[in-house]
């Protein structure tokens, strides 16, 4: 298992997004994604905001909004997406593994459309990133984040730099095929968001105890066996 080769037509989902997405930003500068021109998607309002949109256009990233999604699909390029968006932000807890993806179907809507397959990976590591105030309650919060406002509250050990010694580890897991349907029903798109989902939990049960583990030197009423990952 590793990264697609060019124009396979494959969806690679990044979890958890983290606050500032910096195993993400492993993922899409690794020489393998890299060498498979993949168009790494992400919020609309990042390709709009002063010098963050200068850095995504640098790196390569484009607007996850559907119409360029659609466009980008229709060549069969490979697309890089984080589907938990700023709601995955905002449920970030410093030791913890969150994700959003219970309501992200949209794009498994486009993959059955497009005849695309979708390749989870995980990022162990990004949940010891930074420290965070929860200062909204989280249906307001993500109410805010659905007009892509985030609004988490967070400090790292350098002010907004997390250690210099942290550790990440990308987990890649197997591509997820998927046929392709014209006009999928919703009870497709369900099935195989179901699918999905069980991929994420799988991949992420196989590789905890070994990239998980270091949790338990920092909280001592941590075990292996209560590391989970709560999909939200």
């Amino acid at each position: 298992m590793g990264a697609p080769k060019p124009f396979s037509r494959v969806i690679t989902s990044v979890a958890p997004h983290g606050i500032l997405t910096l195993g993400w930003s492993f993922v899409i500068s690794s020489r393998a994604y890299f060498n498979s021109e993949c168009k790494w998607l992400v919020a609309p309002a990042m390709m709009v905001l002063p010098f963050v949109s200068d850095i995504m256009r640098w790196t390569g990233c484009e607007s996850c909004a559907s119409d360029n999604m659609v466009k980008i699909m229709k060549t069969g390029c490979n697309i890089g997406l984080i589907p938990g968006g700023f709601q995955e932000a905002t449920l970030y807890r410093r030791g913890e593994h969150n994700v959003y993806l219970k309501k992200r179907k949209g794009f498994i809507k486009y993959a059955l459309k497009y005849g695309y397959s979708i390749q989870p990976v995980y990022v162990f590591g990004e949940e010891l990133t930074f420290w965070t105030v929860q200062w909204l309650p989280t249906k307001i919060a993500f109410w805010l984040n659905s007009y892509n406002i985030p609004t988490y509250l967070f400090m790292g050990r350098f002010f907004f730099m997390p250690d210099y010694d942290m550790d990440f580890t990308c987990v890649v897991g197997k591509t997820i095929k998927l046929p392709q349907l014209d006009s999928p029903s919703k009870e497709e798109v369900d099935k195989y968001h179901a699918i999905f989902l069980k991929a994420y939990e799988d991949l992420f049960e196989r590789n905890k105890e070994k990239y998980a583990a270091r949790i338990t030197a920092e909280n001592s009423n941590s075990s292996k066996e209560a590391i989970t990952l709560n999909i939200h």
